[in-house]
């Protein structure tokens, strides 16, 4: 079947979906979702209509203070004059806005992790006052703040207070800038009407609870998240399931990660029994690398597995697996990172025959063709991961993961070109920074082939600032060097980007 909006094809029938009038075309998930409810709908042409309404007022500022056009029209020059001050003062509003997240996660007590503007993927990646900040390639598609409250002053009160607070900000700025306007002359009055419509459109977007698309998952806005801590009852355990796994996660770039972890993890076990204490649980132990308590807890889940519900399937096709997958998909990682790849390559394979389910066999070949690619025993495994890829990428080639695995064997295999396409096409539909962070050493591993050893070295640092797979690193910065060492980048003798160590 094939998207009626991206042109996407996938044999999986049930993944996509339709609007609800007669004669709606299928749609792939991302695109479902993006054209979900009336909202968006609206939305879009309000936004046009903001848009073409701040142009044209900059226009008139600029013509007020440059001159018009001799018969009095606006000039070209005004009008290509608007349209870069307002991109450049729309990106100052989102960076302001996920700053404001930032100061009211610091005042409250809390930590900030990171800051994300834009959208399509990281450009560039730096880390300032212990804060990961990113920029993406389409600056004006919003950001992110990633905070975390500790135990002793979580509460929902402050969790409001931070998201609150930029959208507070925004009201104040717009009735404040819109009476500054009267009172000064062009081009400053035409400076402070934009800003203050601006800060008014983003008072709007943020304050209207509503779904946004983050990558190919949907995610609620300021307003949607305001409205699940105060409604919902679980909204605190969710916001505590996150903070343990941020500090966890910030934890595995030092060296005493595993000491962290194995204390988030004691910290967990106490919890009431839920879905966020299991997801918790597990990620911490695998950090503190504890194999046989992982192990014996994915067994276990396994044991009495949960049922894909319509909601879990969805979240699988959107990129999320769903709750049965969770001790499967850990299972397999746990085998392969404590040594025994043998045992976790079998257990992939196995789930990928013995699965009922197709959308789960295509992640199973997506994992198993992971690892394969990160084996590399044999001459012949990375056309079988390649293979094992396309399987998954053919039925899910909407899913960052999947697409960034495809890729990924494609540079096991030789064909760094094409690999690095496909991460890249994974990155700008995928945020999550681990994931990104991993495709980032395998690009570096891609460049290095080519010969572009400087890009290389600047994917490296990106990859450290954002995984905490410091094996897959040290790989890319030896086959990187190695590949650098000699004269020809492209000499077939050369070692795959990383040999497993097989258990025996």
């Amino acid at each position: 079947m094939k998207c009626g909006k991206c042109r996407i094809e996938s044999p999986l029938e049930e993944a996509f979906r339709r609007r609800d009038y007669r004669g709606a075309p299928p749609l792939c998930p991302p695109c479902f979702a993006q054209a979900w409810g009336l909202w968006s709908e609206v939305g879009k042409i309000i936004n046009l209509g903001v848009w073409i309404a701040l142009i044209i007022r900059l226009a008139v500022g600029a013509a007020a203070a440059f001159g018009p056009s001799p018969d009095g029209r606006l000039s070209i020059f005004s009008v290509c004059a608007a349209i870069p001050a307002a991109y450049v003062a729309s990106l100052m509003l989102a960076t302001v806005h996920e700053c404001v997240h930032a100061t009211a996660a610091w005042a409250v007590g809390g930590r900030v992790h990171a800051i994300d503007i834009g959208g399509g993927g990281a450009l560039r990646s730096v880390r300032w006052w212990g804060v990961r900040w990113s920029w993406g390639r389409f600056p004006l598609a919003g950001g992110t703040c990633i905070y975390s409250l500790p135990p002793s002053v979580a509460t929902r009160a402050r969790h409001v207070v931070v998201v609150a607070a930029p959208s507070a900000m925004h009201l104040v700025l717009a009735a404040a800038l819109l009476v500054i306007a009267r009172t000064v002359a062009e081009p400053m009055s035409a400076m402070c009407d934009v800003l203050g419509l601006l800060n008014g459109w983003m008072f709007l977007l943020n304050t209207l609870p509503r779904q946004v698309s983050v990558g190919p998952l949907r995610a609620p806005n300021d307003g949607a998240r305001i409205d699940q801590l105060i409604g919902s009852p679980g909204a605190l355990l969710e916001c505590q399931r996150a903070e343990v796994i941020l500090r966890v996660q910030e934890a595995a770039m030092d060296d005493d990660h595993a000491v962290v972890a194995a204390t988030a993890a004691d910290e967990v076990r106490g919890w009431e029994p839920s879905s966020e204490r299991d997801q918790a649980f597990a990620f911490c132990l695998f950090h503190a690398r504890q194999w046989d308590q992982v192990l014996d807890w994915a067994r276990d889940a396994m044991v009495t597995p949960i049922a894909d519900d319509t909601d879990g399937r969805q979240q699988f096709l959107y990129g999320v697996p769903p709750p049965s997958c969770f001790p499967r998909a850990v299972l397999i990682a746990a085998l392969f990172r404590s040594g025994r790849i043998s045992e976790s390559l079998a257990e992939a394979e196995r789930q990928h025959d013995e699965s009922e389910s197709e959308l789960t066999r295509a992640l199973a070949a997506s994992d198993l063709a992971y690892y394969l690619a990160r084996y590399r025993r044999t001459p012949e495994v990375p056309a079988r991961a390649r293979n094992l890829a396309f399987y998954a990428f053919e039925r899910l080639p909407w899913i960052d993961r999947i697409i960034g695995t495809f890729g990924i064997t494609q540079i096991a295999e030789g064909d760094a070109k094409t690999g690095i396409e496909y991460l890249e096409q994974a990155d700008r539909k995928g945020t999550i920074a681990e994931y990104v962070g991993m495709r980032a050493a395998w690009r570096a591993m891609g460049l290095a082939k080519l010969g572009r050893h400087a890009e290389a070295e600047r994917q490296i640092a990106h990859a450290r600032l954002l995984t905490s797979e410091r094996e897959l690193i040290s790989a890319a910065e030896g086959y990187a060097g190695a590949v650098a060492a000699i004269d020809d980048p492209r000499r077939p003798d050369l070692e795959g980007p990383e040999r497993g160590v097989d258990d025996g």
